[in-house]
C-alpha cells in the first residue's frame, strides 16, 4: 500500500432525477470535507480528495485504528461538524476547522467534529475496489466498532422518503449507490449520483460591478463574529427594473473602501472581471441591504456556486 500517493476518490455524478429500481440504495448527502483513511499497521494518514494531508487537523481521530478491528486499511468518507441547526453539516464552520492546523481546545469543543464512514477500499493486503459497494459495506459493518466520532453511513431502499427527509430537515440531499458498482475513482461511471435540493441564503449586499450605467453582478456577503465575509457575486435573478434603481443607489451611497474582511484583500481582484470588461468599476455599499439568494451548493472556497437573486429582503 503506497501511503505516498494519495487515492483518487470515487465522486458522484449531480442529477435532478432520482434513479429508482431495486438495485439501488440511498444515503444521506453530507455537508463537509472529504477525507480518505489510511492505516499502514503504524501510523494514520488523513488525505481530502485533492491529495493534501489533514493529519493535524482532526486530532480527534488520532485513535480511529483502536476502533477497526484489521491491522491495514482505507477507509472513505466524510468529516462533518454538526449543529443543531446544521443536522447534515455545518459547511463553513468544517472549513474553519479544516484550515486550522493546530486547533485549539476551545475549536475542538465548540466545533466538535464527526465522521461520516461510506467506503472501505483496502484490507489488511488487498484493494476491494473491485468488489461490488455491497460485498464492501458488509465488511465494513462487520470490521468497525461504532461510536458518536466515526461510524458507518447507513443507507435505505426507499430513496422518495429519504429525499423528502432530507428537505424537511433541511439537508443538503441524498446520494444514490448501485449496490453492485465497484469502486471508480472520479466520475467515470454511472453507478453513484448526488441529487440536491436548492438552497436559500439571505446575504449582505456589499457592492456592485457596474459597466457604465449598467450593473453586471452583486458582490454577496454573510454576516460571520461581527465581519462581513464575501461568498461570491450573481449576476442573474432581478429584473431591469430593479437594476435600474440599485444602479442609482450605488452611486449615490458608494464607499470608498470594501465592506468584507476577506476581499478584495486576501482574493484576486481580477476574478471579478471577465474578458472584455475593461471598463467595468465596482462600487461598494455599505452593509445595509440584503438579497434572498437561491445557489446549487458551497464551494471549496466558501463562495456561492450558482448563485441567483430571488430579490430584496425587507
Amino acid at each position: 500500500m503506497e501511503l505516498d500517493k494519495p487515492i483518487q476518490p470515487m465522486e458522484p455524478i449531480k442529477t435532478d432525477k432520482l434513479p429508482t429500481n431495486e438495485k439501488w440504495v440511498y444515503q444521506i448527502k453530507w455537508d463537509g470535507i472529504r477525507i480518505i483513511t489510511f492505516y499502514d499497521g503504524h501510523k494514520l494518514y488523513f488525505h481530502t480528495k485533492k491529495g493534501f494531508q489533514r493529519s493535524s487537523q482532526y486530532p480527534e481521530l488520532s485513535k480511529l485504528h483502536k476502533f477497526v478491528n484489521n491491522d491495514k486499511w482505507v477507509l472513505d468518507g466524510e468529516v462533518i461538524v454538526q449543529t443543531d441547526e446544521k443536522e447534515g453539516g455545518d459547511f463553513y464552520n468544517i472549513l474553519k476547522r479544516d484550515r486550522t492546523k493546530k486547533p485549539s481546545k476551545d475549536l475542538l469543543k465548540n466545533l466538535s467534529i464527526r465522521y461520516k464512514i461510506f467506503d472501505l477500499l483496502y484490507l489488511h493486503d488487498s484493494w476491494l475496489t473491485n468488489q461490488n459497494w455491497h460485498e464492501r459495506m458488509t465488511i465494513l459493518s462487520n470490521l468497525l466498532t461504532s461510536n458518536d466520532l466515526y461510524h458507518p453511513v447507513k443507507y435505505t431502499a426507499k430513496g422518495k422518503e429519504l429525499f423528502e427527509y432530507t428537505k424537511e430537515h433541511n439537508l443538503e440531499g441524498v446520494i444514490a449507490k448501485n449496490m453492485f458498482s465497484k469502486y471508480v475513482p472520479g466520475k467515470d461511471h454511472n453507478s453513484w449520483y448526488k441529487i440536491k435540493h436548492s438552497e436559500t441564503i439571505n446575504a449582505v449586499l456589499g457592492g456592485v460591478v457596474m459597466n457604465g450605467n449598467n450593473i453586471k453582478s452583486l458582490l454577496l456577503g454573510k454576516q460571520k463574529d461581527n465581519t462581513l465575509l464575501y461568498i461570491g457575486r450573481a449576476s442573474t435573478g432581478l429584473s431591469q427594473k430593479e437594476l435600474n434603481e440599485l444602479s442609482k443607489y450605488a452611486r449615490k451611497n458608494h464607499i470608498t473602501s470594501s465592506p468584507f474582511s476577506d476581499y478584495p484583500n486576501n482574493r484576486p481582484y481580477n476574478e471579478l472581471f471577465s474578458k472584455g470588461s475593461k471598463n467595468s468599476q465596482i462600487f461598494y455599499l455599505p452593509p445595509k441591504l440584503t438579497v434572498k439568494v437561491k445557489f446549487s451548493e458551497w464551494t471549496s472556497d466558501y463562495t456561492l456556486r450558482h448563485p441567483v437573486v430571488l430579490g430584496f429582503v425587507v
